[in-house]
């Protein structure tokens, strides 16, 4: 207790609720009644007062002993007794104690008791409010008279003589004849009867009348409830039996600053309530009725998850290979258990479990004892996205908040659970908690992902539209699933956690007499709760209550008789942990889950700590609610309530709730162990076998993942083919680094440094022949940089433009370079002109590999940008752009070594694009030949069928020359056929000289068919996987959407400028000839070309809808802004690409390349290869 006030500032004295000052004298005293007699007068002498109180005491005994009933008839107590109102506690409660912490030794307090017991049952009977029981009020304000004239101050010690008595610190009656729960009860009268005078002014349409004694009614109401002290740890009311808590205070007040009460949400109660029990019937929804079990909640969490994707998608089969699961520290020990062991005790031959921290070792086994940890491998001090080799070698990740899921699914392209078990808001990536957490709007993107990619979703059967693995986001319990479809209108499945590290199991007949008290001294109250149990007890009370010691076991626990556990938040393990054990539970009552449930939360509402943290908002389009109250309005009585018959604690059977110390006295010793514990073991079992099922389904759509549709994660096992070696040789002649001059490879590939080189003829380009392409892992680019430095919480060099704030590349950078991955026919001329002229501006063009540009090489495909270009001269460029696929984003520039890597990608409808490419590059002989000279809008289903099968990626004829795939004769450099294997590269097999389809610029990088497909996943042309890493790069629609593709640009890449010639067209619409074929083509002609191109309209689709998501959060954070568009600059040209050539060319012209470039030219052009070589 003395640590819990140190801590939070808990005290539990007084602690009345804020008010205007002067309120509660005026309001409190001189109270009219309607006989004549007034008590309390203001400003009369102390002398006078005193003599009234004991005047009005003597007609209080009187009217008692005209009851003619007994204050304490025999052994047994009078009061009825909160769940305990029939039993006989002889031998279970020390009722010595009892009849001292209830005053019933003190004549006039006892006598007013029992008065008040009589008002009610009159109340009762017929159905009248107390407060208009004229004798009642008369007798409380009586005993209050006397203490209206003391300071507030007169009280502390009151407080404390009560505590004492309650703990058995003392025997002795208290001082000055003061009885505290007493006391209370008599201002619980005013309060009531300020109300009825309320009510009766307002029934007789007297407004001001009404809100005069509605202000009387709501000071007293606060001033007596914040006796009770802070979070109401001296509320024991209910112990002592007389009839009322400090909720019936709570019913009647409409606000109180301090979270440490309620306060009632209705403006007006309805009549004739007076008392928390009277309102039960206003709160609750007629579906509710107050019954266990029977609210809208998917109690189980089985409802959805009983068709998770389908039948056959929720079918479990064994994996070919056991499923390598890694449970990731999100920061709470027993939930980055839970799901671990559940997985491991429900499967144990098909999922091995791994446990990843970034804590040090040993600080959860020390919380919760290293029996839990046996068994299971423990990897501590990890990064989780650093690429770790830990789990980049699992295949399903276990997480515990939303934003944590989505960032190791982007890093790690595996499948990913969010088990969440806290409120959703609560996520450490959301608000201000760290200098990485993101606003709001980014969480709910966030949020927005996994459900996408959730396999309860609807639209499972289909991969999730990011191209990404599948996920599942499940709720920790059921009451918290109910909470995230009240704030998002998702619903999502709740199953509860089986606690099965816990490893032990109580035994009724092993077991202890003693009862194991859950005391963390989370409470105000737990400073006393235990010794005031103690002090209660009978003294042949055969059971004796322990708090829980620091560190205590398990094992030790689950030897106790039976646990109590007073909750300090509406979710915690702890009760799952007890259950687990089958150890008999004992819990507070709905009215003491009031008190206690929602005590943290309270908390964290008030902590300045926390301001301007998001709580409780809404997600945007949650749409309409079945619930009628926020589970987020914990200050208020009814939502209380409300939300806290959801708790496990209130539905979970075979758990005892207690009303008061007796109740749980005589619970404790009347408990039947056996029984408690079979049926406790019982449904343990049920929701095992629940749970199962469960998990089994999930695990199950996770798996069921083939080989051709998943990106990574858990799939069959596929053929290992073995590591790509290629070998080059120069184009037009071998060995031409030596053709000329005293120059050999044996004299000067010696040295890496040697004289015999230059920026063109390097040592890369003479002496490295051969080239080994690793598996493509984008999880390894993320892996910790040579010098050991993390990249943040968002990992890289993967930035997705779609995951938190919009990003901004300033300038691009050796640590942040640009990429331009350039798909044929989209628009990328005109933007290749953009780049070389703002690069050109930064000053970075011998930092930069440019697609023809002036003094840059000319490589096309990745393989011979790899082979041109050093790894150590690579490492150096700040900008990379050409016709190359995404291996240039790994080797191509060395990702390990870069904080952030910014790319971007121009998309086409693959239709307009085929029909451009076509018209371009076509030799037009099955036009001329088959076609009769008609044009290609002209051709029958029949014609056009057929020519797409002839040029169909994988049967057309190559002669090995193609341009990117297996020859770079405009970089001098073609693939060494001999050498290289076909398994190796598949191509080479489809080399028949003579029979090549097409011209050469046709078969370019392979051909048009799915062309986008194959540059973003060059292994496979897996579209699914082509969508995921697009998400990694910004997508232009520069031809179809031009305002707002600048307005993208602008927004990402500040830095790049728009060139336009000096007669500008950029805002007429020019009908070009493709776009007039295009629009021309039959429906049957557009769906082949598409089913031609399936897997690029698949991409398209997918990159049309990132587009319009990078423009609207682009909108969104832009705000009243105005729209941020690149910076125009005019050629002094009419032709901009001769201009930008012109400045590279004037930069650049004293390079070794420059030189090449322009004889290679003068080759091409017709000279001999001796004249324009040399």
């Amino acid at each position: 207790a003395i640590l819990a006030g140190a801590i939070f500032g808990i005290s539990m004295h007084p602690r009345p609720c804020p008010r205007r000052s002067g309120l509660k004298g005026q309001y409190s005293r001189g109270l009219p009644s309607r006989t004549p007699m007034r008590v309390g007068i203001v400003g009369a002498s102390a002398g006078a007062t005193a003599r009234r109180f004991v005047a009005v005491l003597a007609t209080i005994a009187s009217h008692a002993a005209s009851i003619q009933q007994p204050i304490w008839p025999g052994s047994q107590f009078l009061y009825p007794l909160a769940g305990n109102s029939t039993q006989d506690l002889t031998h279970i409660v020390d009722l010595d104690r009892l009849r001292l912490v209830a005053c019933a030794d003190n004549e006039p307090w006892a006598a007013f008791r029992q008065q008040l017991a009589e008002a009610q049952r009159v109340a009762e009977a017929r159905g009248t409010p107390l407060g208009q029981d004229d004798r009642i009020v008369e007798a409380a304000e009586a005993l209050l008279t006397w203490w209206d004239e003391v300071p507030q101050e007169y009280f502390r010690p009151h407080v404390d003589f009560f505590r004492k008595q309650l703990v058995g610190e003392t025997s002795e009656a208290a001082p000055d004849g003061f009885c505290w729960p007493g006391y209370q009860a008599a201002c619980f009268i005013r309060v009531v009867r300020l109300a009825w005078m309320e009510a009766a002014a307002a029934a007789a349409g007297q407004e001001q009348e009404a809100m005069r004694w509605g202000g009387h009614r709501e000071v007293n109401a606060q001033y007596c409830a914040s006796m009770f002290g802070m979070e109401a740890a001296m509320e024991y009311s209910t112990s002592t039996g007389w009839p009322f808590s400090v909720l019936d205070f709570e019913v009647h007040m409409t606000s109180c600053p301090d979270n440490s009460f309620t306060s009632r949400l209705a403006r007006k109660l309805p009549v004739g309530v007076e008392t928390y029990a009277q309102m039960l019937p206003h709160v609750l929804p007629q579906r509710l009725g107050g019954a266990r079990g029977s609210t809208s909640s998917d109690q189980r969490g089985l409802q959805r998850s009983s068709s998770l994707g389908g039948s056959k998608a929720a079918r479990w089969w064994p994996p070919h290979r056991r499923i390598v699961v890694a449970s990731v520290d999100g920061g709470h020990c027993s939930l980055w258990l839970e799901l671990a062991t559940t997985l491991r005790a429900h499967f144990p031959d098909d999922v091995a479990v791994r446990l990843v921290t970034s804590k040090g070792a040993g600080e959860c086994a020390e919380a919760m004892g290293s029996e839990p940890f046996e068994g299971i491998e423990v990897y501590t001090d990890q990064r989780y996205l650093d690429g770790n080799p830990i789990l980049r070698s699992s295949d399903v990740f276990l997480c515990q908040w939303v934003s944590e899921s989505t960032k190791l699914r982007a890093v790690y392209s595996k499948p990913v659970v969010a088990y969440v078990g806290f409120l959703l808001l609560n996520d450490p990536g959301v608000g201000h908690y760290h200098e990485w957490s993101e606003p709001l709007p980014q969480y709910w993107e966030r949020f927005q992902t996994m459900l996408d990619c959730d396999v309860h979703r609807e639209s499972a059967a289909l991969p999730p539209l990011d191209g990404g693995p599948v996920c599942a986001l499940v709720m920790e319990n059921p009451p918290l699933a109910e909470v995230a479809y009240w704030q998002t209108g998702a619903r999502l499945p709740g199953m509860s956690p089986l606690a099965i590290y816990v490893g032990a199991r109580h035994s009724p007949e092993d077991a202890l007499s003693d009862v194991l008290v859950v005391n963390r001294g989370r409470l105000a109250r737990d400073g006393i709760f235990t010794q005031a149990l103690n002090a209660l007890r009978h003294p042949t009370y055969p059971h004796r209550f322990v708090d829980q010691a620091r560190g205590m076991s398990f094992g030790a626990m689950a030897h106790y008789r039976a646990a109590v556990l007073q909750p300090w938040d509406q979710n915690l393990i702890m009760f799952h942990d007890l259950y687990a054990m089958e150890l008999p539970l004992f819990l507070p009552d709905l009215a003491g889950l009031h008190h206690t449930a929602f005590v943290y939360f309270a908390r964290f509402r008030k902590n300045v700590m926390f301001k301007g943290q998001p709580w409780s908002e809404l997600r945007p389009g949650r749409g309409e609610t079945p619930h009628p109250y926020s589970p987020y309005e914990v200050e208020f009585l009814e939502a209380r309530e409300y939300w806290a018959r959801f708790t496990e604690y209130h539905r979970t059977p075979h758990v005892g709730h207690f009303a008061g110390m007796p109740d749980l006295l005589a619970q404790v010793y009347r408990l039947d162990g056996n029984f408690v514990v079979a049926r406790m073991r019982s449904y343990n079992w049920r929701c095992r076998r629940e749970s199962r099922a469960f998990w089994s389904r999930v695990l199950g759509a996770l798996a069921r993942e083939s080989s051709g549709a998943v990106p990574a994660g858990i799939q069959r096992a596929r053929p290992r083919t073995p590591r790509p070696v290629l070998h080059f040789v120069s184009a037009f002649r071998r060995d031409l680094c030596w053709a000329s001059g005293p120059m050999t490879a044996a004299t000067c590939c010696t040295d890496e440094d040697s004289p015999c080189f230059d920026d063109f003829w390097s040592f890369q380009r003479c002496c490295v022949s051969s080239l080994a392409l690793p598996r493509l892992d984008d999880a390894a680019c993320s892996a910790v940089p040579a010098n050991g430095a993390s990249r943040g919480s968002v990992a890289g060099p993967w930035a997705s433009p779609l995951e938190g704030p919009p990003w901004v590349q300033t300038a691009p950078s050796i640590e942040e370079p640009f990429v331009f991955l350039w798909d044929e026919k989209v628009g990328g001329t005109t933007f290749s002109y953009w780049l070389r002229y703002s690069v050109w501006k930064l000053g970075k063009l011998r930092s930069s590999s440019m697609y023809m540009t002036p003094g840059h090489a000319i490589a096309i495909g990745a393989q011979f940008f790899l082979k041109t270009i050093s790894p150590q001269a690579r490492r150096r460029l700040e900008v990379v752009a050409g016709h190359f696929d995404w291996r240039v984003l790994h080797e191509g520039l060395d990702c390990r070594s870069r904080r952030a890597i910014r790319c971007l990608v121009l998309v086409r409808n693959p239709i307009e694009r085929f029909i451009s490419y076509y018209l371009q590059r076509s030799d037009r002989r099955f036009e001329r030949e088959v076609a009769g000279n008609r044009s290609i809008d002209q051709w029958t289903p029949a014609e056009l069928r057929r020519y797409l099968r002839s040029i169909a990626r994988e049967r057309m004829w190559l002669s090995g020359e193609e341009s990117g795939l297996l020859c770079n004769k405009e970089n001098l450099m073609c693939i060494d056929r001999g050498r290289t294997r076909a398994l190796h590269l598949p191509e080479l097999r489809r080399v028949r000289l003579g029979a090549a389809n097409e011209r050469n610029g046709f078969r370019f990088l392979g051909g048009p068919q799915n062309s986008l497909a194959w540059m973003l996943d060059p292994e496979s042309g897996n579209p699914r996987l082509a969508i995921w890493r697009l998400r990694r790069c910004v997508v232009g629609l520069q031809i179809e959407d031009p305002d707002a593709y600048r307005r993208v640009l602008a927004w990402h890449f500040p830095w790049i400028h728009e060139v336009l010639p000096r007669r500008s067209l950029r805002n007429k619409k020019v009908e070009t000839r493709s776009s007039g074929i295009a629009n021309r083509l039959s429906r049957s002609a557009r769906a082949l070309i598409a089913r031609f191109n399936w897997r690029d309209m698949r991409i398209y689709r997918a990159a049309r809808r990132q587009f319009q998501r990078q423009l609207a959060r682009i909108v969104e954070a832009s705000g009243d802004a105005d729209p941020r568009l690149p910076p125009i600059v005019a050629s002094s040209d009419q032709d901009v690409g001769e201009y930008v050539n012109g400045l590279a060319t004037a930069e650049l012209s004293d390079s070794g390349t420059y030189s090449v470039s322009r004889q290679l030219t003068a080759y091409m052009a017709g000279q001999p290869i001796a004249q324009a070589v040399g």
